[in-house]
């Protein structure tokens, strides 16, 4: 079934990407990755390996890419991660 329109492809999209990314953190031990850029201490004995934006915006990336691939997305064209920010101007780098 083909979704009807963007903000209903979007919806089934981050619904999507969210249990491939559930999936893939068992997998990777990313399981408990939280905002941010440092490692996080989960259920007070296990260390879960923390993604920072450039991995984040690389597997979104691939995760689409895959699914576009396969003919699941028809509402969106998938663009190339984004990075802006230096260090040298005082703004911290980003990627998206």
């Amino acid at each position: 079934m083909l979704p009807r329109s963007a903000q209903m492809e979007r919806a089934i999209l981050a619904e999507v990407v969210s249990r491939i990314e559930r999936l893939m953190g068992r997998l990777t031990n990313t399981q408990y990755d939280i905002g941010g850029t440092f490692r996080v201490k989960s259920l007070g004995k296990l260390y879960s390996l923390q993604l920072d934006c450039v991995d984040e915006a690389f597997n979104s990336d691939v995760y689409l890419d895959l699914l576009n691939i396969e003919g699941q997305i028809h509402w969106y064209t998938i663009s190339e991660v984004v990075h802006w920010g230096w260090l040298v101007d005082s703004s911290y780098p980003y990627s998206t």
